[in-house]
This record gives structure tokens, sequence and C-alpha cells, in this order.
């Protein structure tokens, strides 16, 4: 009886031919990234995000979490693969919306296009191809995405998990490529034997003062370098870095902030705001405290 009773859904057509497919597809819904949300919100507030990576203890509790609350048979690459799809998603409308013309309609969680700025969608998506599929499309979960994934940016996601993204959300909507993470090998440069040599014989035609003080210069640069690491780590000594949890524990207390305006806060002191969460904990009431977190919040 009830659901301990139930078998774990097939995650899609697709996935009994796996054997034969070097892609898998599961389908993904808002009962599916509601409940992804509502975990890594837990592990964000657990520290367990860092650098705009989530740990893989992160990964693990979402998919315990969701194939326990929906009886299903989720693996860290499906997670992993559905986050890739929020990032795209993340990075593709952030773009659309730093657009002169184009409008992103923030209650209805979507870009706009009508009549009157088609012609600039259509210039736009010349130049930017995978943007086509956001044109009117309704991102249901844009405050989690933004929440959970907008400091992820900056790492980016590689060309070839746009691709791989845009791929299976024409393919199914909004579906899941259940793959490994295909790596690119980097590019580097070769030098070849007589550059080498070539600068091998102008640098010994270096004036000796010149290289001396060079080296000097060297010496000074490494010493500034041990002083700096020094002070840093003995203040980071007298100033402990808070945790995650401690952080959402005292923020959440205060009244009047959104909870995107919570977790982002959250985050941000989580980055090395020692000082500035020490300060928040010193003020007397939610007003200024209120105030505080929303200053550190806003762009500088």
């Amino acid at each position: 009886m009830g659901r301990k009773d139930k078998q774990p859904q097939s995650l899609s057509r697709s996935q009994s031919q796996s054997q034969s497919h070097s892609r898998q597809y599961i389908q993904w819904n808002a009962e599916m990234d509601k409940a992804l949300a509502s975990i890594l919100y837990d592990q964000l507030a657990q520290g367990n995000k860092e650098d705009g990576y989530w740990k893989e203890v992160a990964y693990q509790a979402a998919v315990e979490y969701i194939n326990a609350q929906l009886i299903l048979n989720l693996t860290k690459d499906n997670v992993k693969n559905r986050l890739k799809a929020w990032k795209l998603h993340f990075a593709i409308i952030t773009d659309i919306k730093n657009q002169s013309g184009l409008v992103w309609d923030e209650a209805k969680k979507k870009v706009v296009v009508t009549a009157d700025n088609h012609h600039v969608w259509d210039a736009y998506v010349k130049k930017n191809s995978k943007a086509g599929p956001y044109k009117n499309k309704v991102i249901d979960n844009w405050e989690d995405i933004e929440i959970l994934c907008g400091r992820d940016r900056a790492t980016g996601i590689g060309v070839e998990h746009m691709n791989e993204a845009v791929e299976v959300m024409a393919e199914e909507g909004e579906n899941e490529v259940n793959s490994p993470i295909t790596q690119q090998p980097h590019q580097h440069s070769v030098s070849t034997s007589s550059a080498a040599e070539t600068h091998q014989r102008k640098r010994s035609r270096k004036d000796p003062l010149v290289e001396v003080v060079a080296e000097i210069g060297s010496s000074l640069k490494e010493y500034c370098s041990s002083v700096k690491e020094y002070f840093t780590a003995k203040k980071n000594q007298e100033q402990p870095q808070p945790s995650g949890e401690e952080i959402h524990a005292a923020v959440s207390k205060v009244s009047g902030l959104t909870r995107l305006e919570i977790f982002k806060i959250v985050e941000k002191l989580m980055h090395g705001g020692a000082e500035d969460f020490k300060f928040l904990k010193s003020l007397s009431n939610d007003d200024d405290k209120k105030e505080w977190i929303r200053l550190l919040l806003s762009p500088h």
C-alpha cells in the first residue's frame, strides 16, 4: 500500500534502448525540478558548493532524495546533466536580458517576443542560434535557476555541453541526456627546437647587470607574495570563515527578506565574507540587518 509499494518508474522510452545507444534520455518534469531545487537549497546551506561547483556529496544527496520522494532510479549523471541544462538556461537568458530591444517578463518568466520587437529577436538569433528555442518559452523555475546556478556562469559550461543540452531539449522538450561528459583536449602550442635555440641565444646576449636586476626584482616579488600570504593566513585565523549552516540560520531570522535574497547573501558570505557576517550579527534590529544585506547584494 502507499508509495512504498510502487515500483520505480521507467525514466523514458529511450532508457530501454540504453544497451544499444551511447546516449540515454530521461523525462524531467516540474515535480522533479522542484525536488531537485529543494534538496540543493539544503545542500547550499550546508556549504556543499564551492567556487561554482557542487560537491559530490551534494549530487549523491540529490539522487537519494529525488529517488525516495518520487520513486525513481536517477543517477548522479542524470542530476549533473539536468544542472547543465539549468546553466544553459541561465547563460542564454541572461544574455537575452542584456540585449536592447528584447524583454524578459519577470512575472511570466519568459522572453517576450511580439510583432513590435520581432525584428530585433530575428537579428539576435541570427548571431546566437542557441537562443532560438527561448522565444516566448516559459522557464517556470527561473528563480531556482538564478539562485542555484547564477554564480556558475563564470566557470563556463563548455561549447560541447551547450550543444548537447540544446540537442536534447529539441529532441524531447525538457529531457536531458545521460551520457558521460565529453572532455575536449586542450590545444597547446609546441615550441620548435629552432625557436628555443633562438631564445637561448638572445638570452645569452643579455647584459649581466640587467640579469642581476631581474633576479633582484624576482626575489623581491616572491618576498612580497610570501608576506601577503602570511598576513592573509593570519587574518583568516583571527576571523574564521563561518559555515553555510551558521550563515543561513542567522540570515533566515531577518524579517522582510525574500528567499532569493536569503540564498544570495548566504552564498556571498560563504565566500570570504567573514567580516561582513560579523558586522551583520552585531546589528541590533532586523531593519538594520536587512539594509546591510541589501547593500552587500547591490552592485558596487
